[in-house]
């Protein structure tokens, strides 16, 4: 028979292996979650264009089949959106985005199309011409889209007046020149949009307003990098929303970032050109 000391001996290396496992097992379960939460934080930031081989009606409003091919991405408020809002204007905000904005991507040999749908109670854009500030002036949405492997990237946005604007920034470093803000449009965007209700009428509520921008891939290909499927880009879904029913301009983004800065292109997401 054992002695006491062989019972304890026996016990105290049982109890180590016993921990050593449970490490072990802690260890695992660690790296799997964490592989889990990369793999999906991964697939949040991308964002894919569907290919299509019939080109979507430029009427405004959406309803061409062709849409329900690709994907819908729901907008956001930024991580950091009212970290430093007065207590009324986050509370009003706690449940997230008010007036909900979607986007639908689709593209061809000749176009990168962006569909947009906005809910929206007080529809406002007072720029009428193309090139003007309309994300300043009203309400707009639009895309940012970057090459990973060159400096330059494009701010491309549309009114729900279809007032179109393209900035082109040769890099970070040279944003705010006056040349990134050409007075004439830098290439033939073809665009449509739709209200639906009345324009800078505040005294009343609207439903909302949509919109089709199609890209020219060719024009987006001259600056060097080809906007092609396997070559990576990254790309920013957003819009700016100003309203009578607002404490505060409301912005809402796809994918979710840090912030909604328009220049940390580094947490963009991936686009991903779909056959």
């Amino acid at each position: 028979m054992f002695d006491y000391f062989d019972r304890y001996y026996f016990l105290e290396k049982g109890f180590s292996m016993l921990k050593k496992c449970c490490s072990v097992v802690l260890a695992c379960s660690a790296i799997l979650l964490s592989g889990c939460a990369m793999f999906c934080q991964n697939e949040q930031q991308t964002v894919k264009a569907v290919y299509t081989s019939v080109p979507p009606k430029m009427n405004g409003v959406l309803d061409d089949p062709v849409w329900q091919k690709a994907p819908e991405y729901t907008l956001v408020f930024s991580e950091r959106e009212f970290k430093n809002a007065r207590p009324e204007v986050a509370e009003f905000f706690k449940n997230g985005i008010t007036d909900q904005g979607t986007f639908r991507l689709l593209w061809d040999e000749n176009y990168l199309y962006v569909g947009i749908n906005c809910k929206d109670l007080d529809i406002v854009a007072e720029g009428v011409e193309d090139q003007q500030p309309h994300d300043k002036i009203g309400d707009a949405a639009g895309i940012m889209l970057k090459p990973v492997d060159d400096t330059y990237f494009w701010h491309i946005y549309v009114s729900p007046r279809n007032g179109k604007k393209v900035s082109f920034y040769k890099a970070r470093g040279l944003v705010g020149l006056p040349s990134t803000h050409p007075k004439e449009l830098p290439f033939k965007m073809l665009s449509s949009a739709h209200i639906k209700g009345t324009l800078n009428s505040s005294f009343d509520k609207d439903t909302g307003w949509t919109a089709i921008m199609a890209i020219p891939i060719k024009d987006l290909n001259s600056k060097g990098v080809k906007l092609e499927p396997g070559v990576r880009w990254k790309v920013l879904l957003y819009r700016i929303n100003r309203s009578r029913y607002l404490p505060v301009s409301e912005t809402g983004i796809y994918p979710k970032t840090p912030s909604s800065s328009q220049t940390a292109y580094e947490d963009f997401g991936n686009l991903e050109l779909v056959r």
